[in-house]
């Protein structure tokens, strides 16, 4: 016969309002096993992440970028059984990016945001895969230095910012203009001296 915890005592409490692409703590109790976040009525491979557990204790999960009612499950390691349930709603967050509106190629540039830790980059406009900021300089949103490098090569691009969760928050168009050159150097020298 193979042991199992299946008829096991557990449970899940979520004691604060749980808001898009920002983390939330959840208390459980029970046997050891995973808390994982789902779909209503997702399979079990509909995992929208989750974290393992040893003992009765607090955890600490990420929202997904996307708001709505989702269930929490506490699945027992021994039987791969659900033990508890409860229903989330996740409410939307609202973020904000300010950038210029054009810039000097080549230039770092100022920037201000609000909202959940992730990432802000410059992308071609066209580009939609999240990965692919062209090597252009990006900024981890918990950083101190609030700017980022623009591309040296004109053009129209776009700044976005993308919660952990790779989930798009907001963006702004972009201009790069060519840098003018600016290089002072004195009327006169002596000649054969720096």
């Amino acid at each position: 016969m193979v042991e199992n915890d299946c008829a096991a005592e557990a449970s899940l409490q979520i004691t604060e309002d749980v808001l898009t692409s920002y983390p939330f703590s959840v208390t459980a109790s029970g046997p050891e096993g995973r808390v994982s976040l789902h779909p209503i009525g997702g399979d079990r491979y509909s995992s929208l992440g989750g974290t393992y557990l040893a003992q009765a204790g607090t955890v600490e999960l990420l929202a997904p970028s996307e708001p709505g009612r989702y269930e929490l499950r506490y699945t027992a390691t021994k039987g791969t059984c659900i033990v508890a349930t409860i229903e989330v709603d996740i409410s939307a967050i609202e973020a904000s990016l300010s950038t210029p509106e054009q810039v000097e190629g080549g230039f770092r540039f100022p920037l201000d945001f609000s909202g959940p830790e992730g990432r802000i980059a410059i992308f071609n406009p066209d580009d939609a895969d999240y990965n692919n900021y062209n090597n252009y300089s990006y900024y981890v949103t918990q950083w101190d230095n609030k700017s980022l490098l623009a591309p040296s090569q004109p053009g129209s691009y776009e700044v976005r910012d993308y919660d952990k969760n790779g989930g798009l928050l907001t963006s702004n168009p972009l201009v790069v203009i060519a840098a003018s050159v600016r290089l002072e150097t004195p009327a006169s020298v002596e000649a054969g001296y720096d």
